[in-house]
């Protein structure tokens, strides 16, 4: 059984406990799981593939997020400028406009605003294109296919960093 406190007053400093036989990582997960319910995050997911996207999707949900979806860069880019995100998902292999000319996109908007919001570059590449994303203005990494327990743990990560 889980236990969730948040601390402080705040939904985004928790303590889990009551865990019986889970192993390290499986502990890591249900904490991020845990503080991410707690934070009810709205994520703006970027991706092409349709069957990618409805996976992602229901993963997210799983986990307590509002989930926006864009199938390009120029989508995203435009629903970044308008509405609010806690934290974006975006593919790196992107038609119309590339996941990483959508991030230069975004971060020069930002600039502007003085406002940052956190980008998960969605790869299947790893780290051959890591030095193209992070002077793009990526935050982090996830690679593809997405496992539910990683992706629970990076969200948790940069959702945090966020505060």
């Amino acid at each position: 059984m889980l236990q969730v406190e948040t601390l402080r007053h705040s939904p985004f400093l928790f303590m889990a406990s009551g865990y019986d036989d889970s192993t390290p990582d499986e502990v890591k997960a249900a904490d991020a799981v845990a503080f991410i319910k707690a934070c009810k995050p709205n994520i703006l997911l970027v991706e092409d593939t349709d069957y990618i996207q409805r996976i992602n999707t229901l993963f997210l949900e799983q986990m307590g997020c509002q989930v926006t979806v864009a199938d390009n860069g120029r989508i995203a880019f435009r629903k970044a400028r308008r509405y609010h995100y806690d934290l974006i998902l975006m593919d790196i292999g992107l038609p119309i406009m590339s996941g990483i000319e959508a991030t230069k996109a975004i971060r020069l908007f930002e600039a502007k605003t003085g406002c940052h919001t956190p980008i998960i570059a969605l790869t299947a590449y790893g780290n051959l294109v890591e030095e193209e994303c992070r002077l793009a203005g990526v935050d982090g990494f996830a690679t593809k296919p997405l496992l539910f327990e990683n992706l629970a743990i990076t969200l948790a990560q940069h959702l945090t960093r966020k505060i």
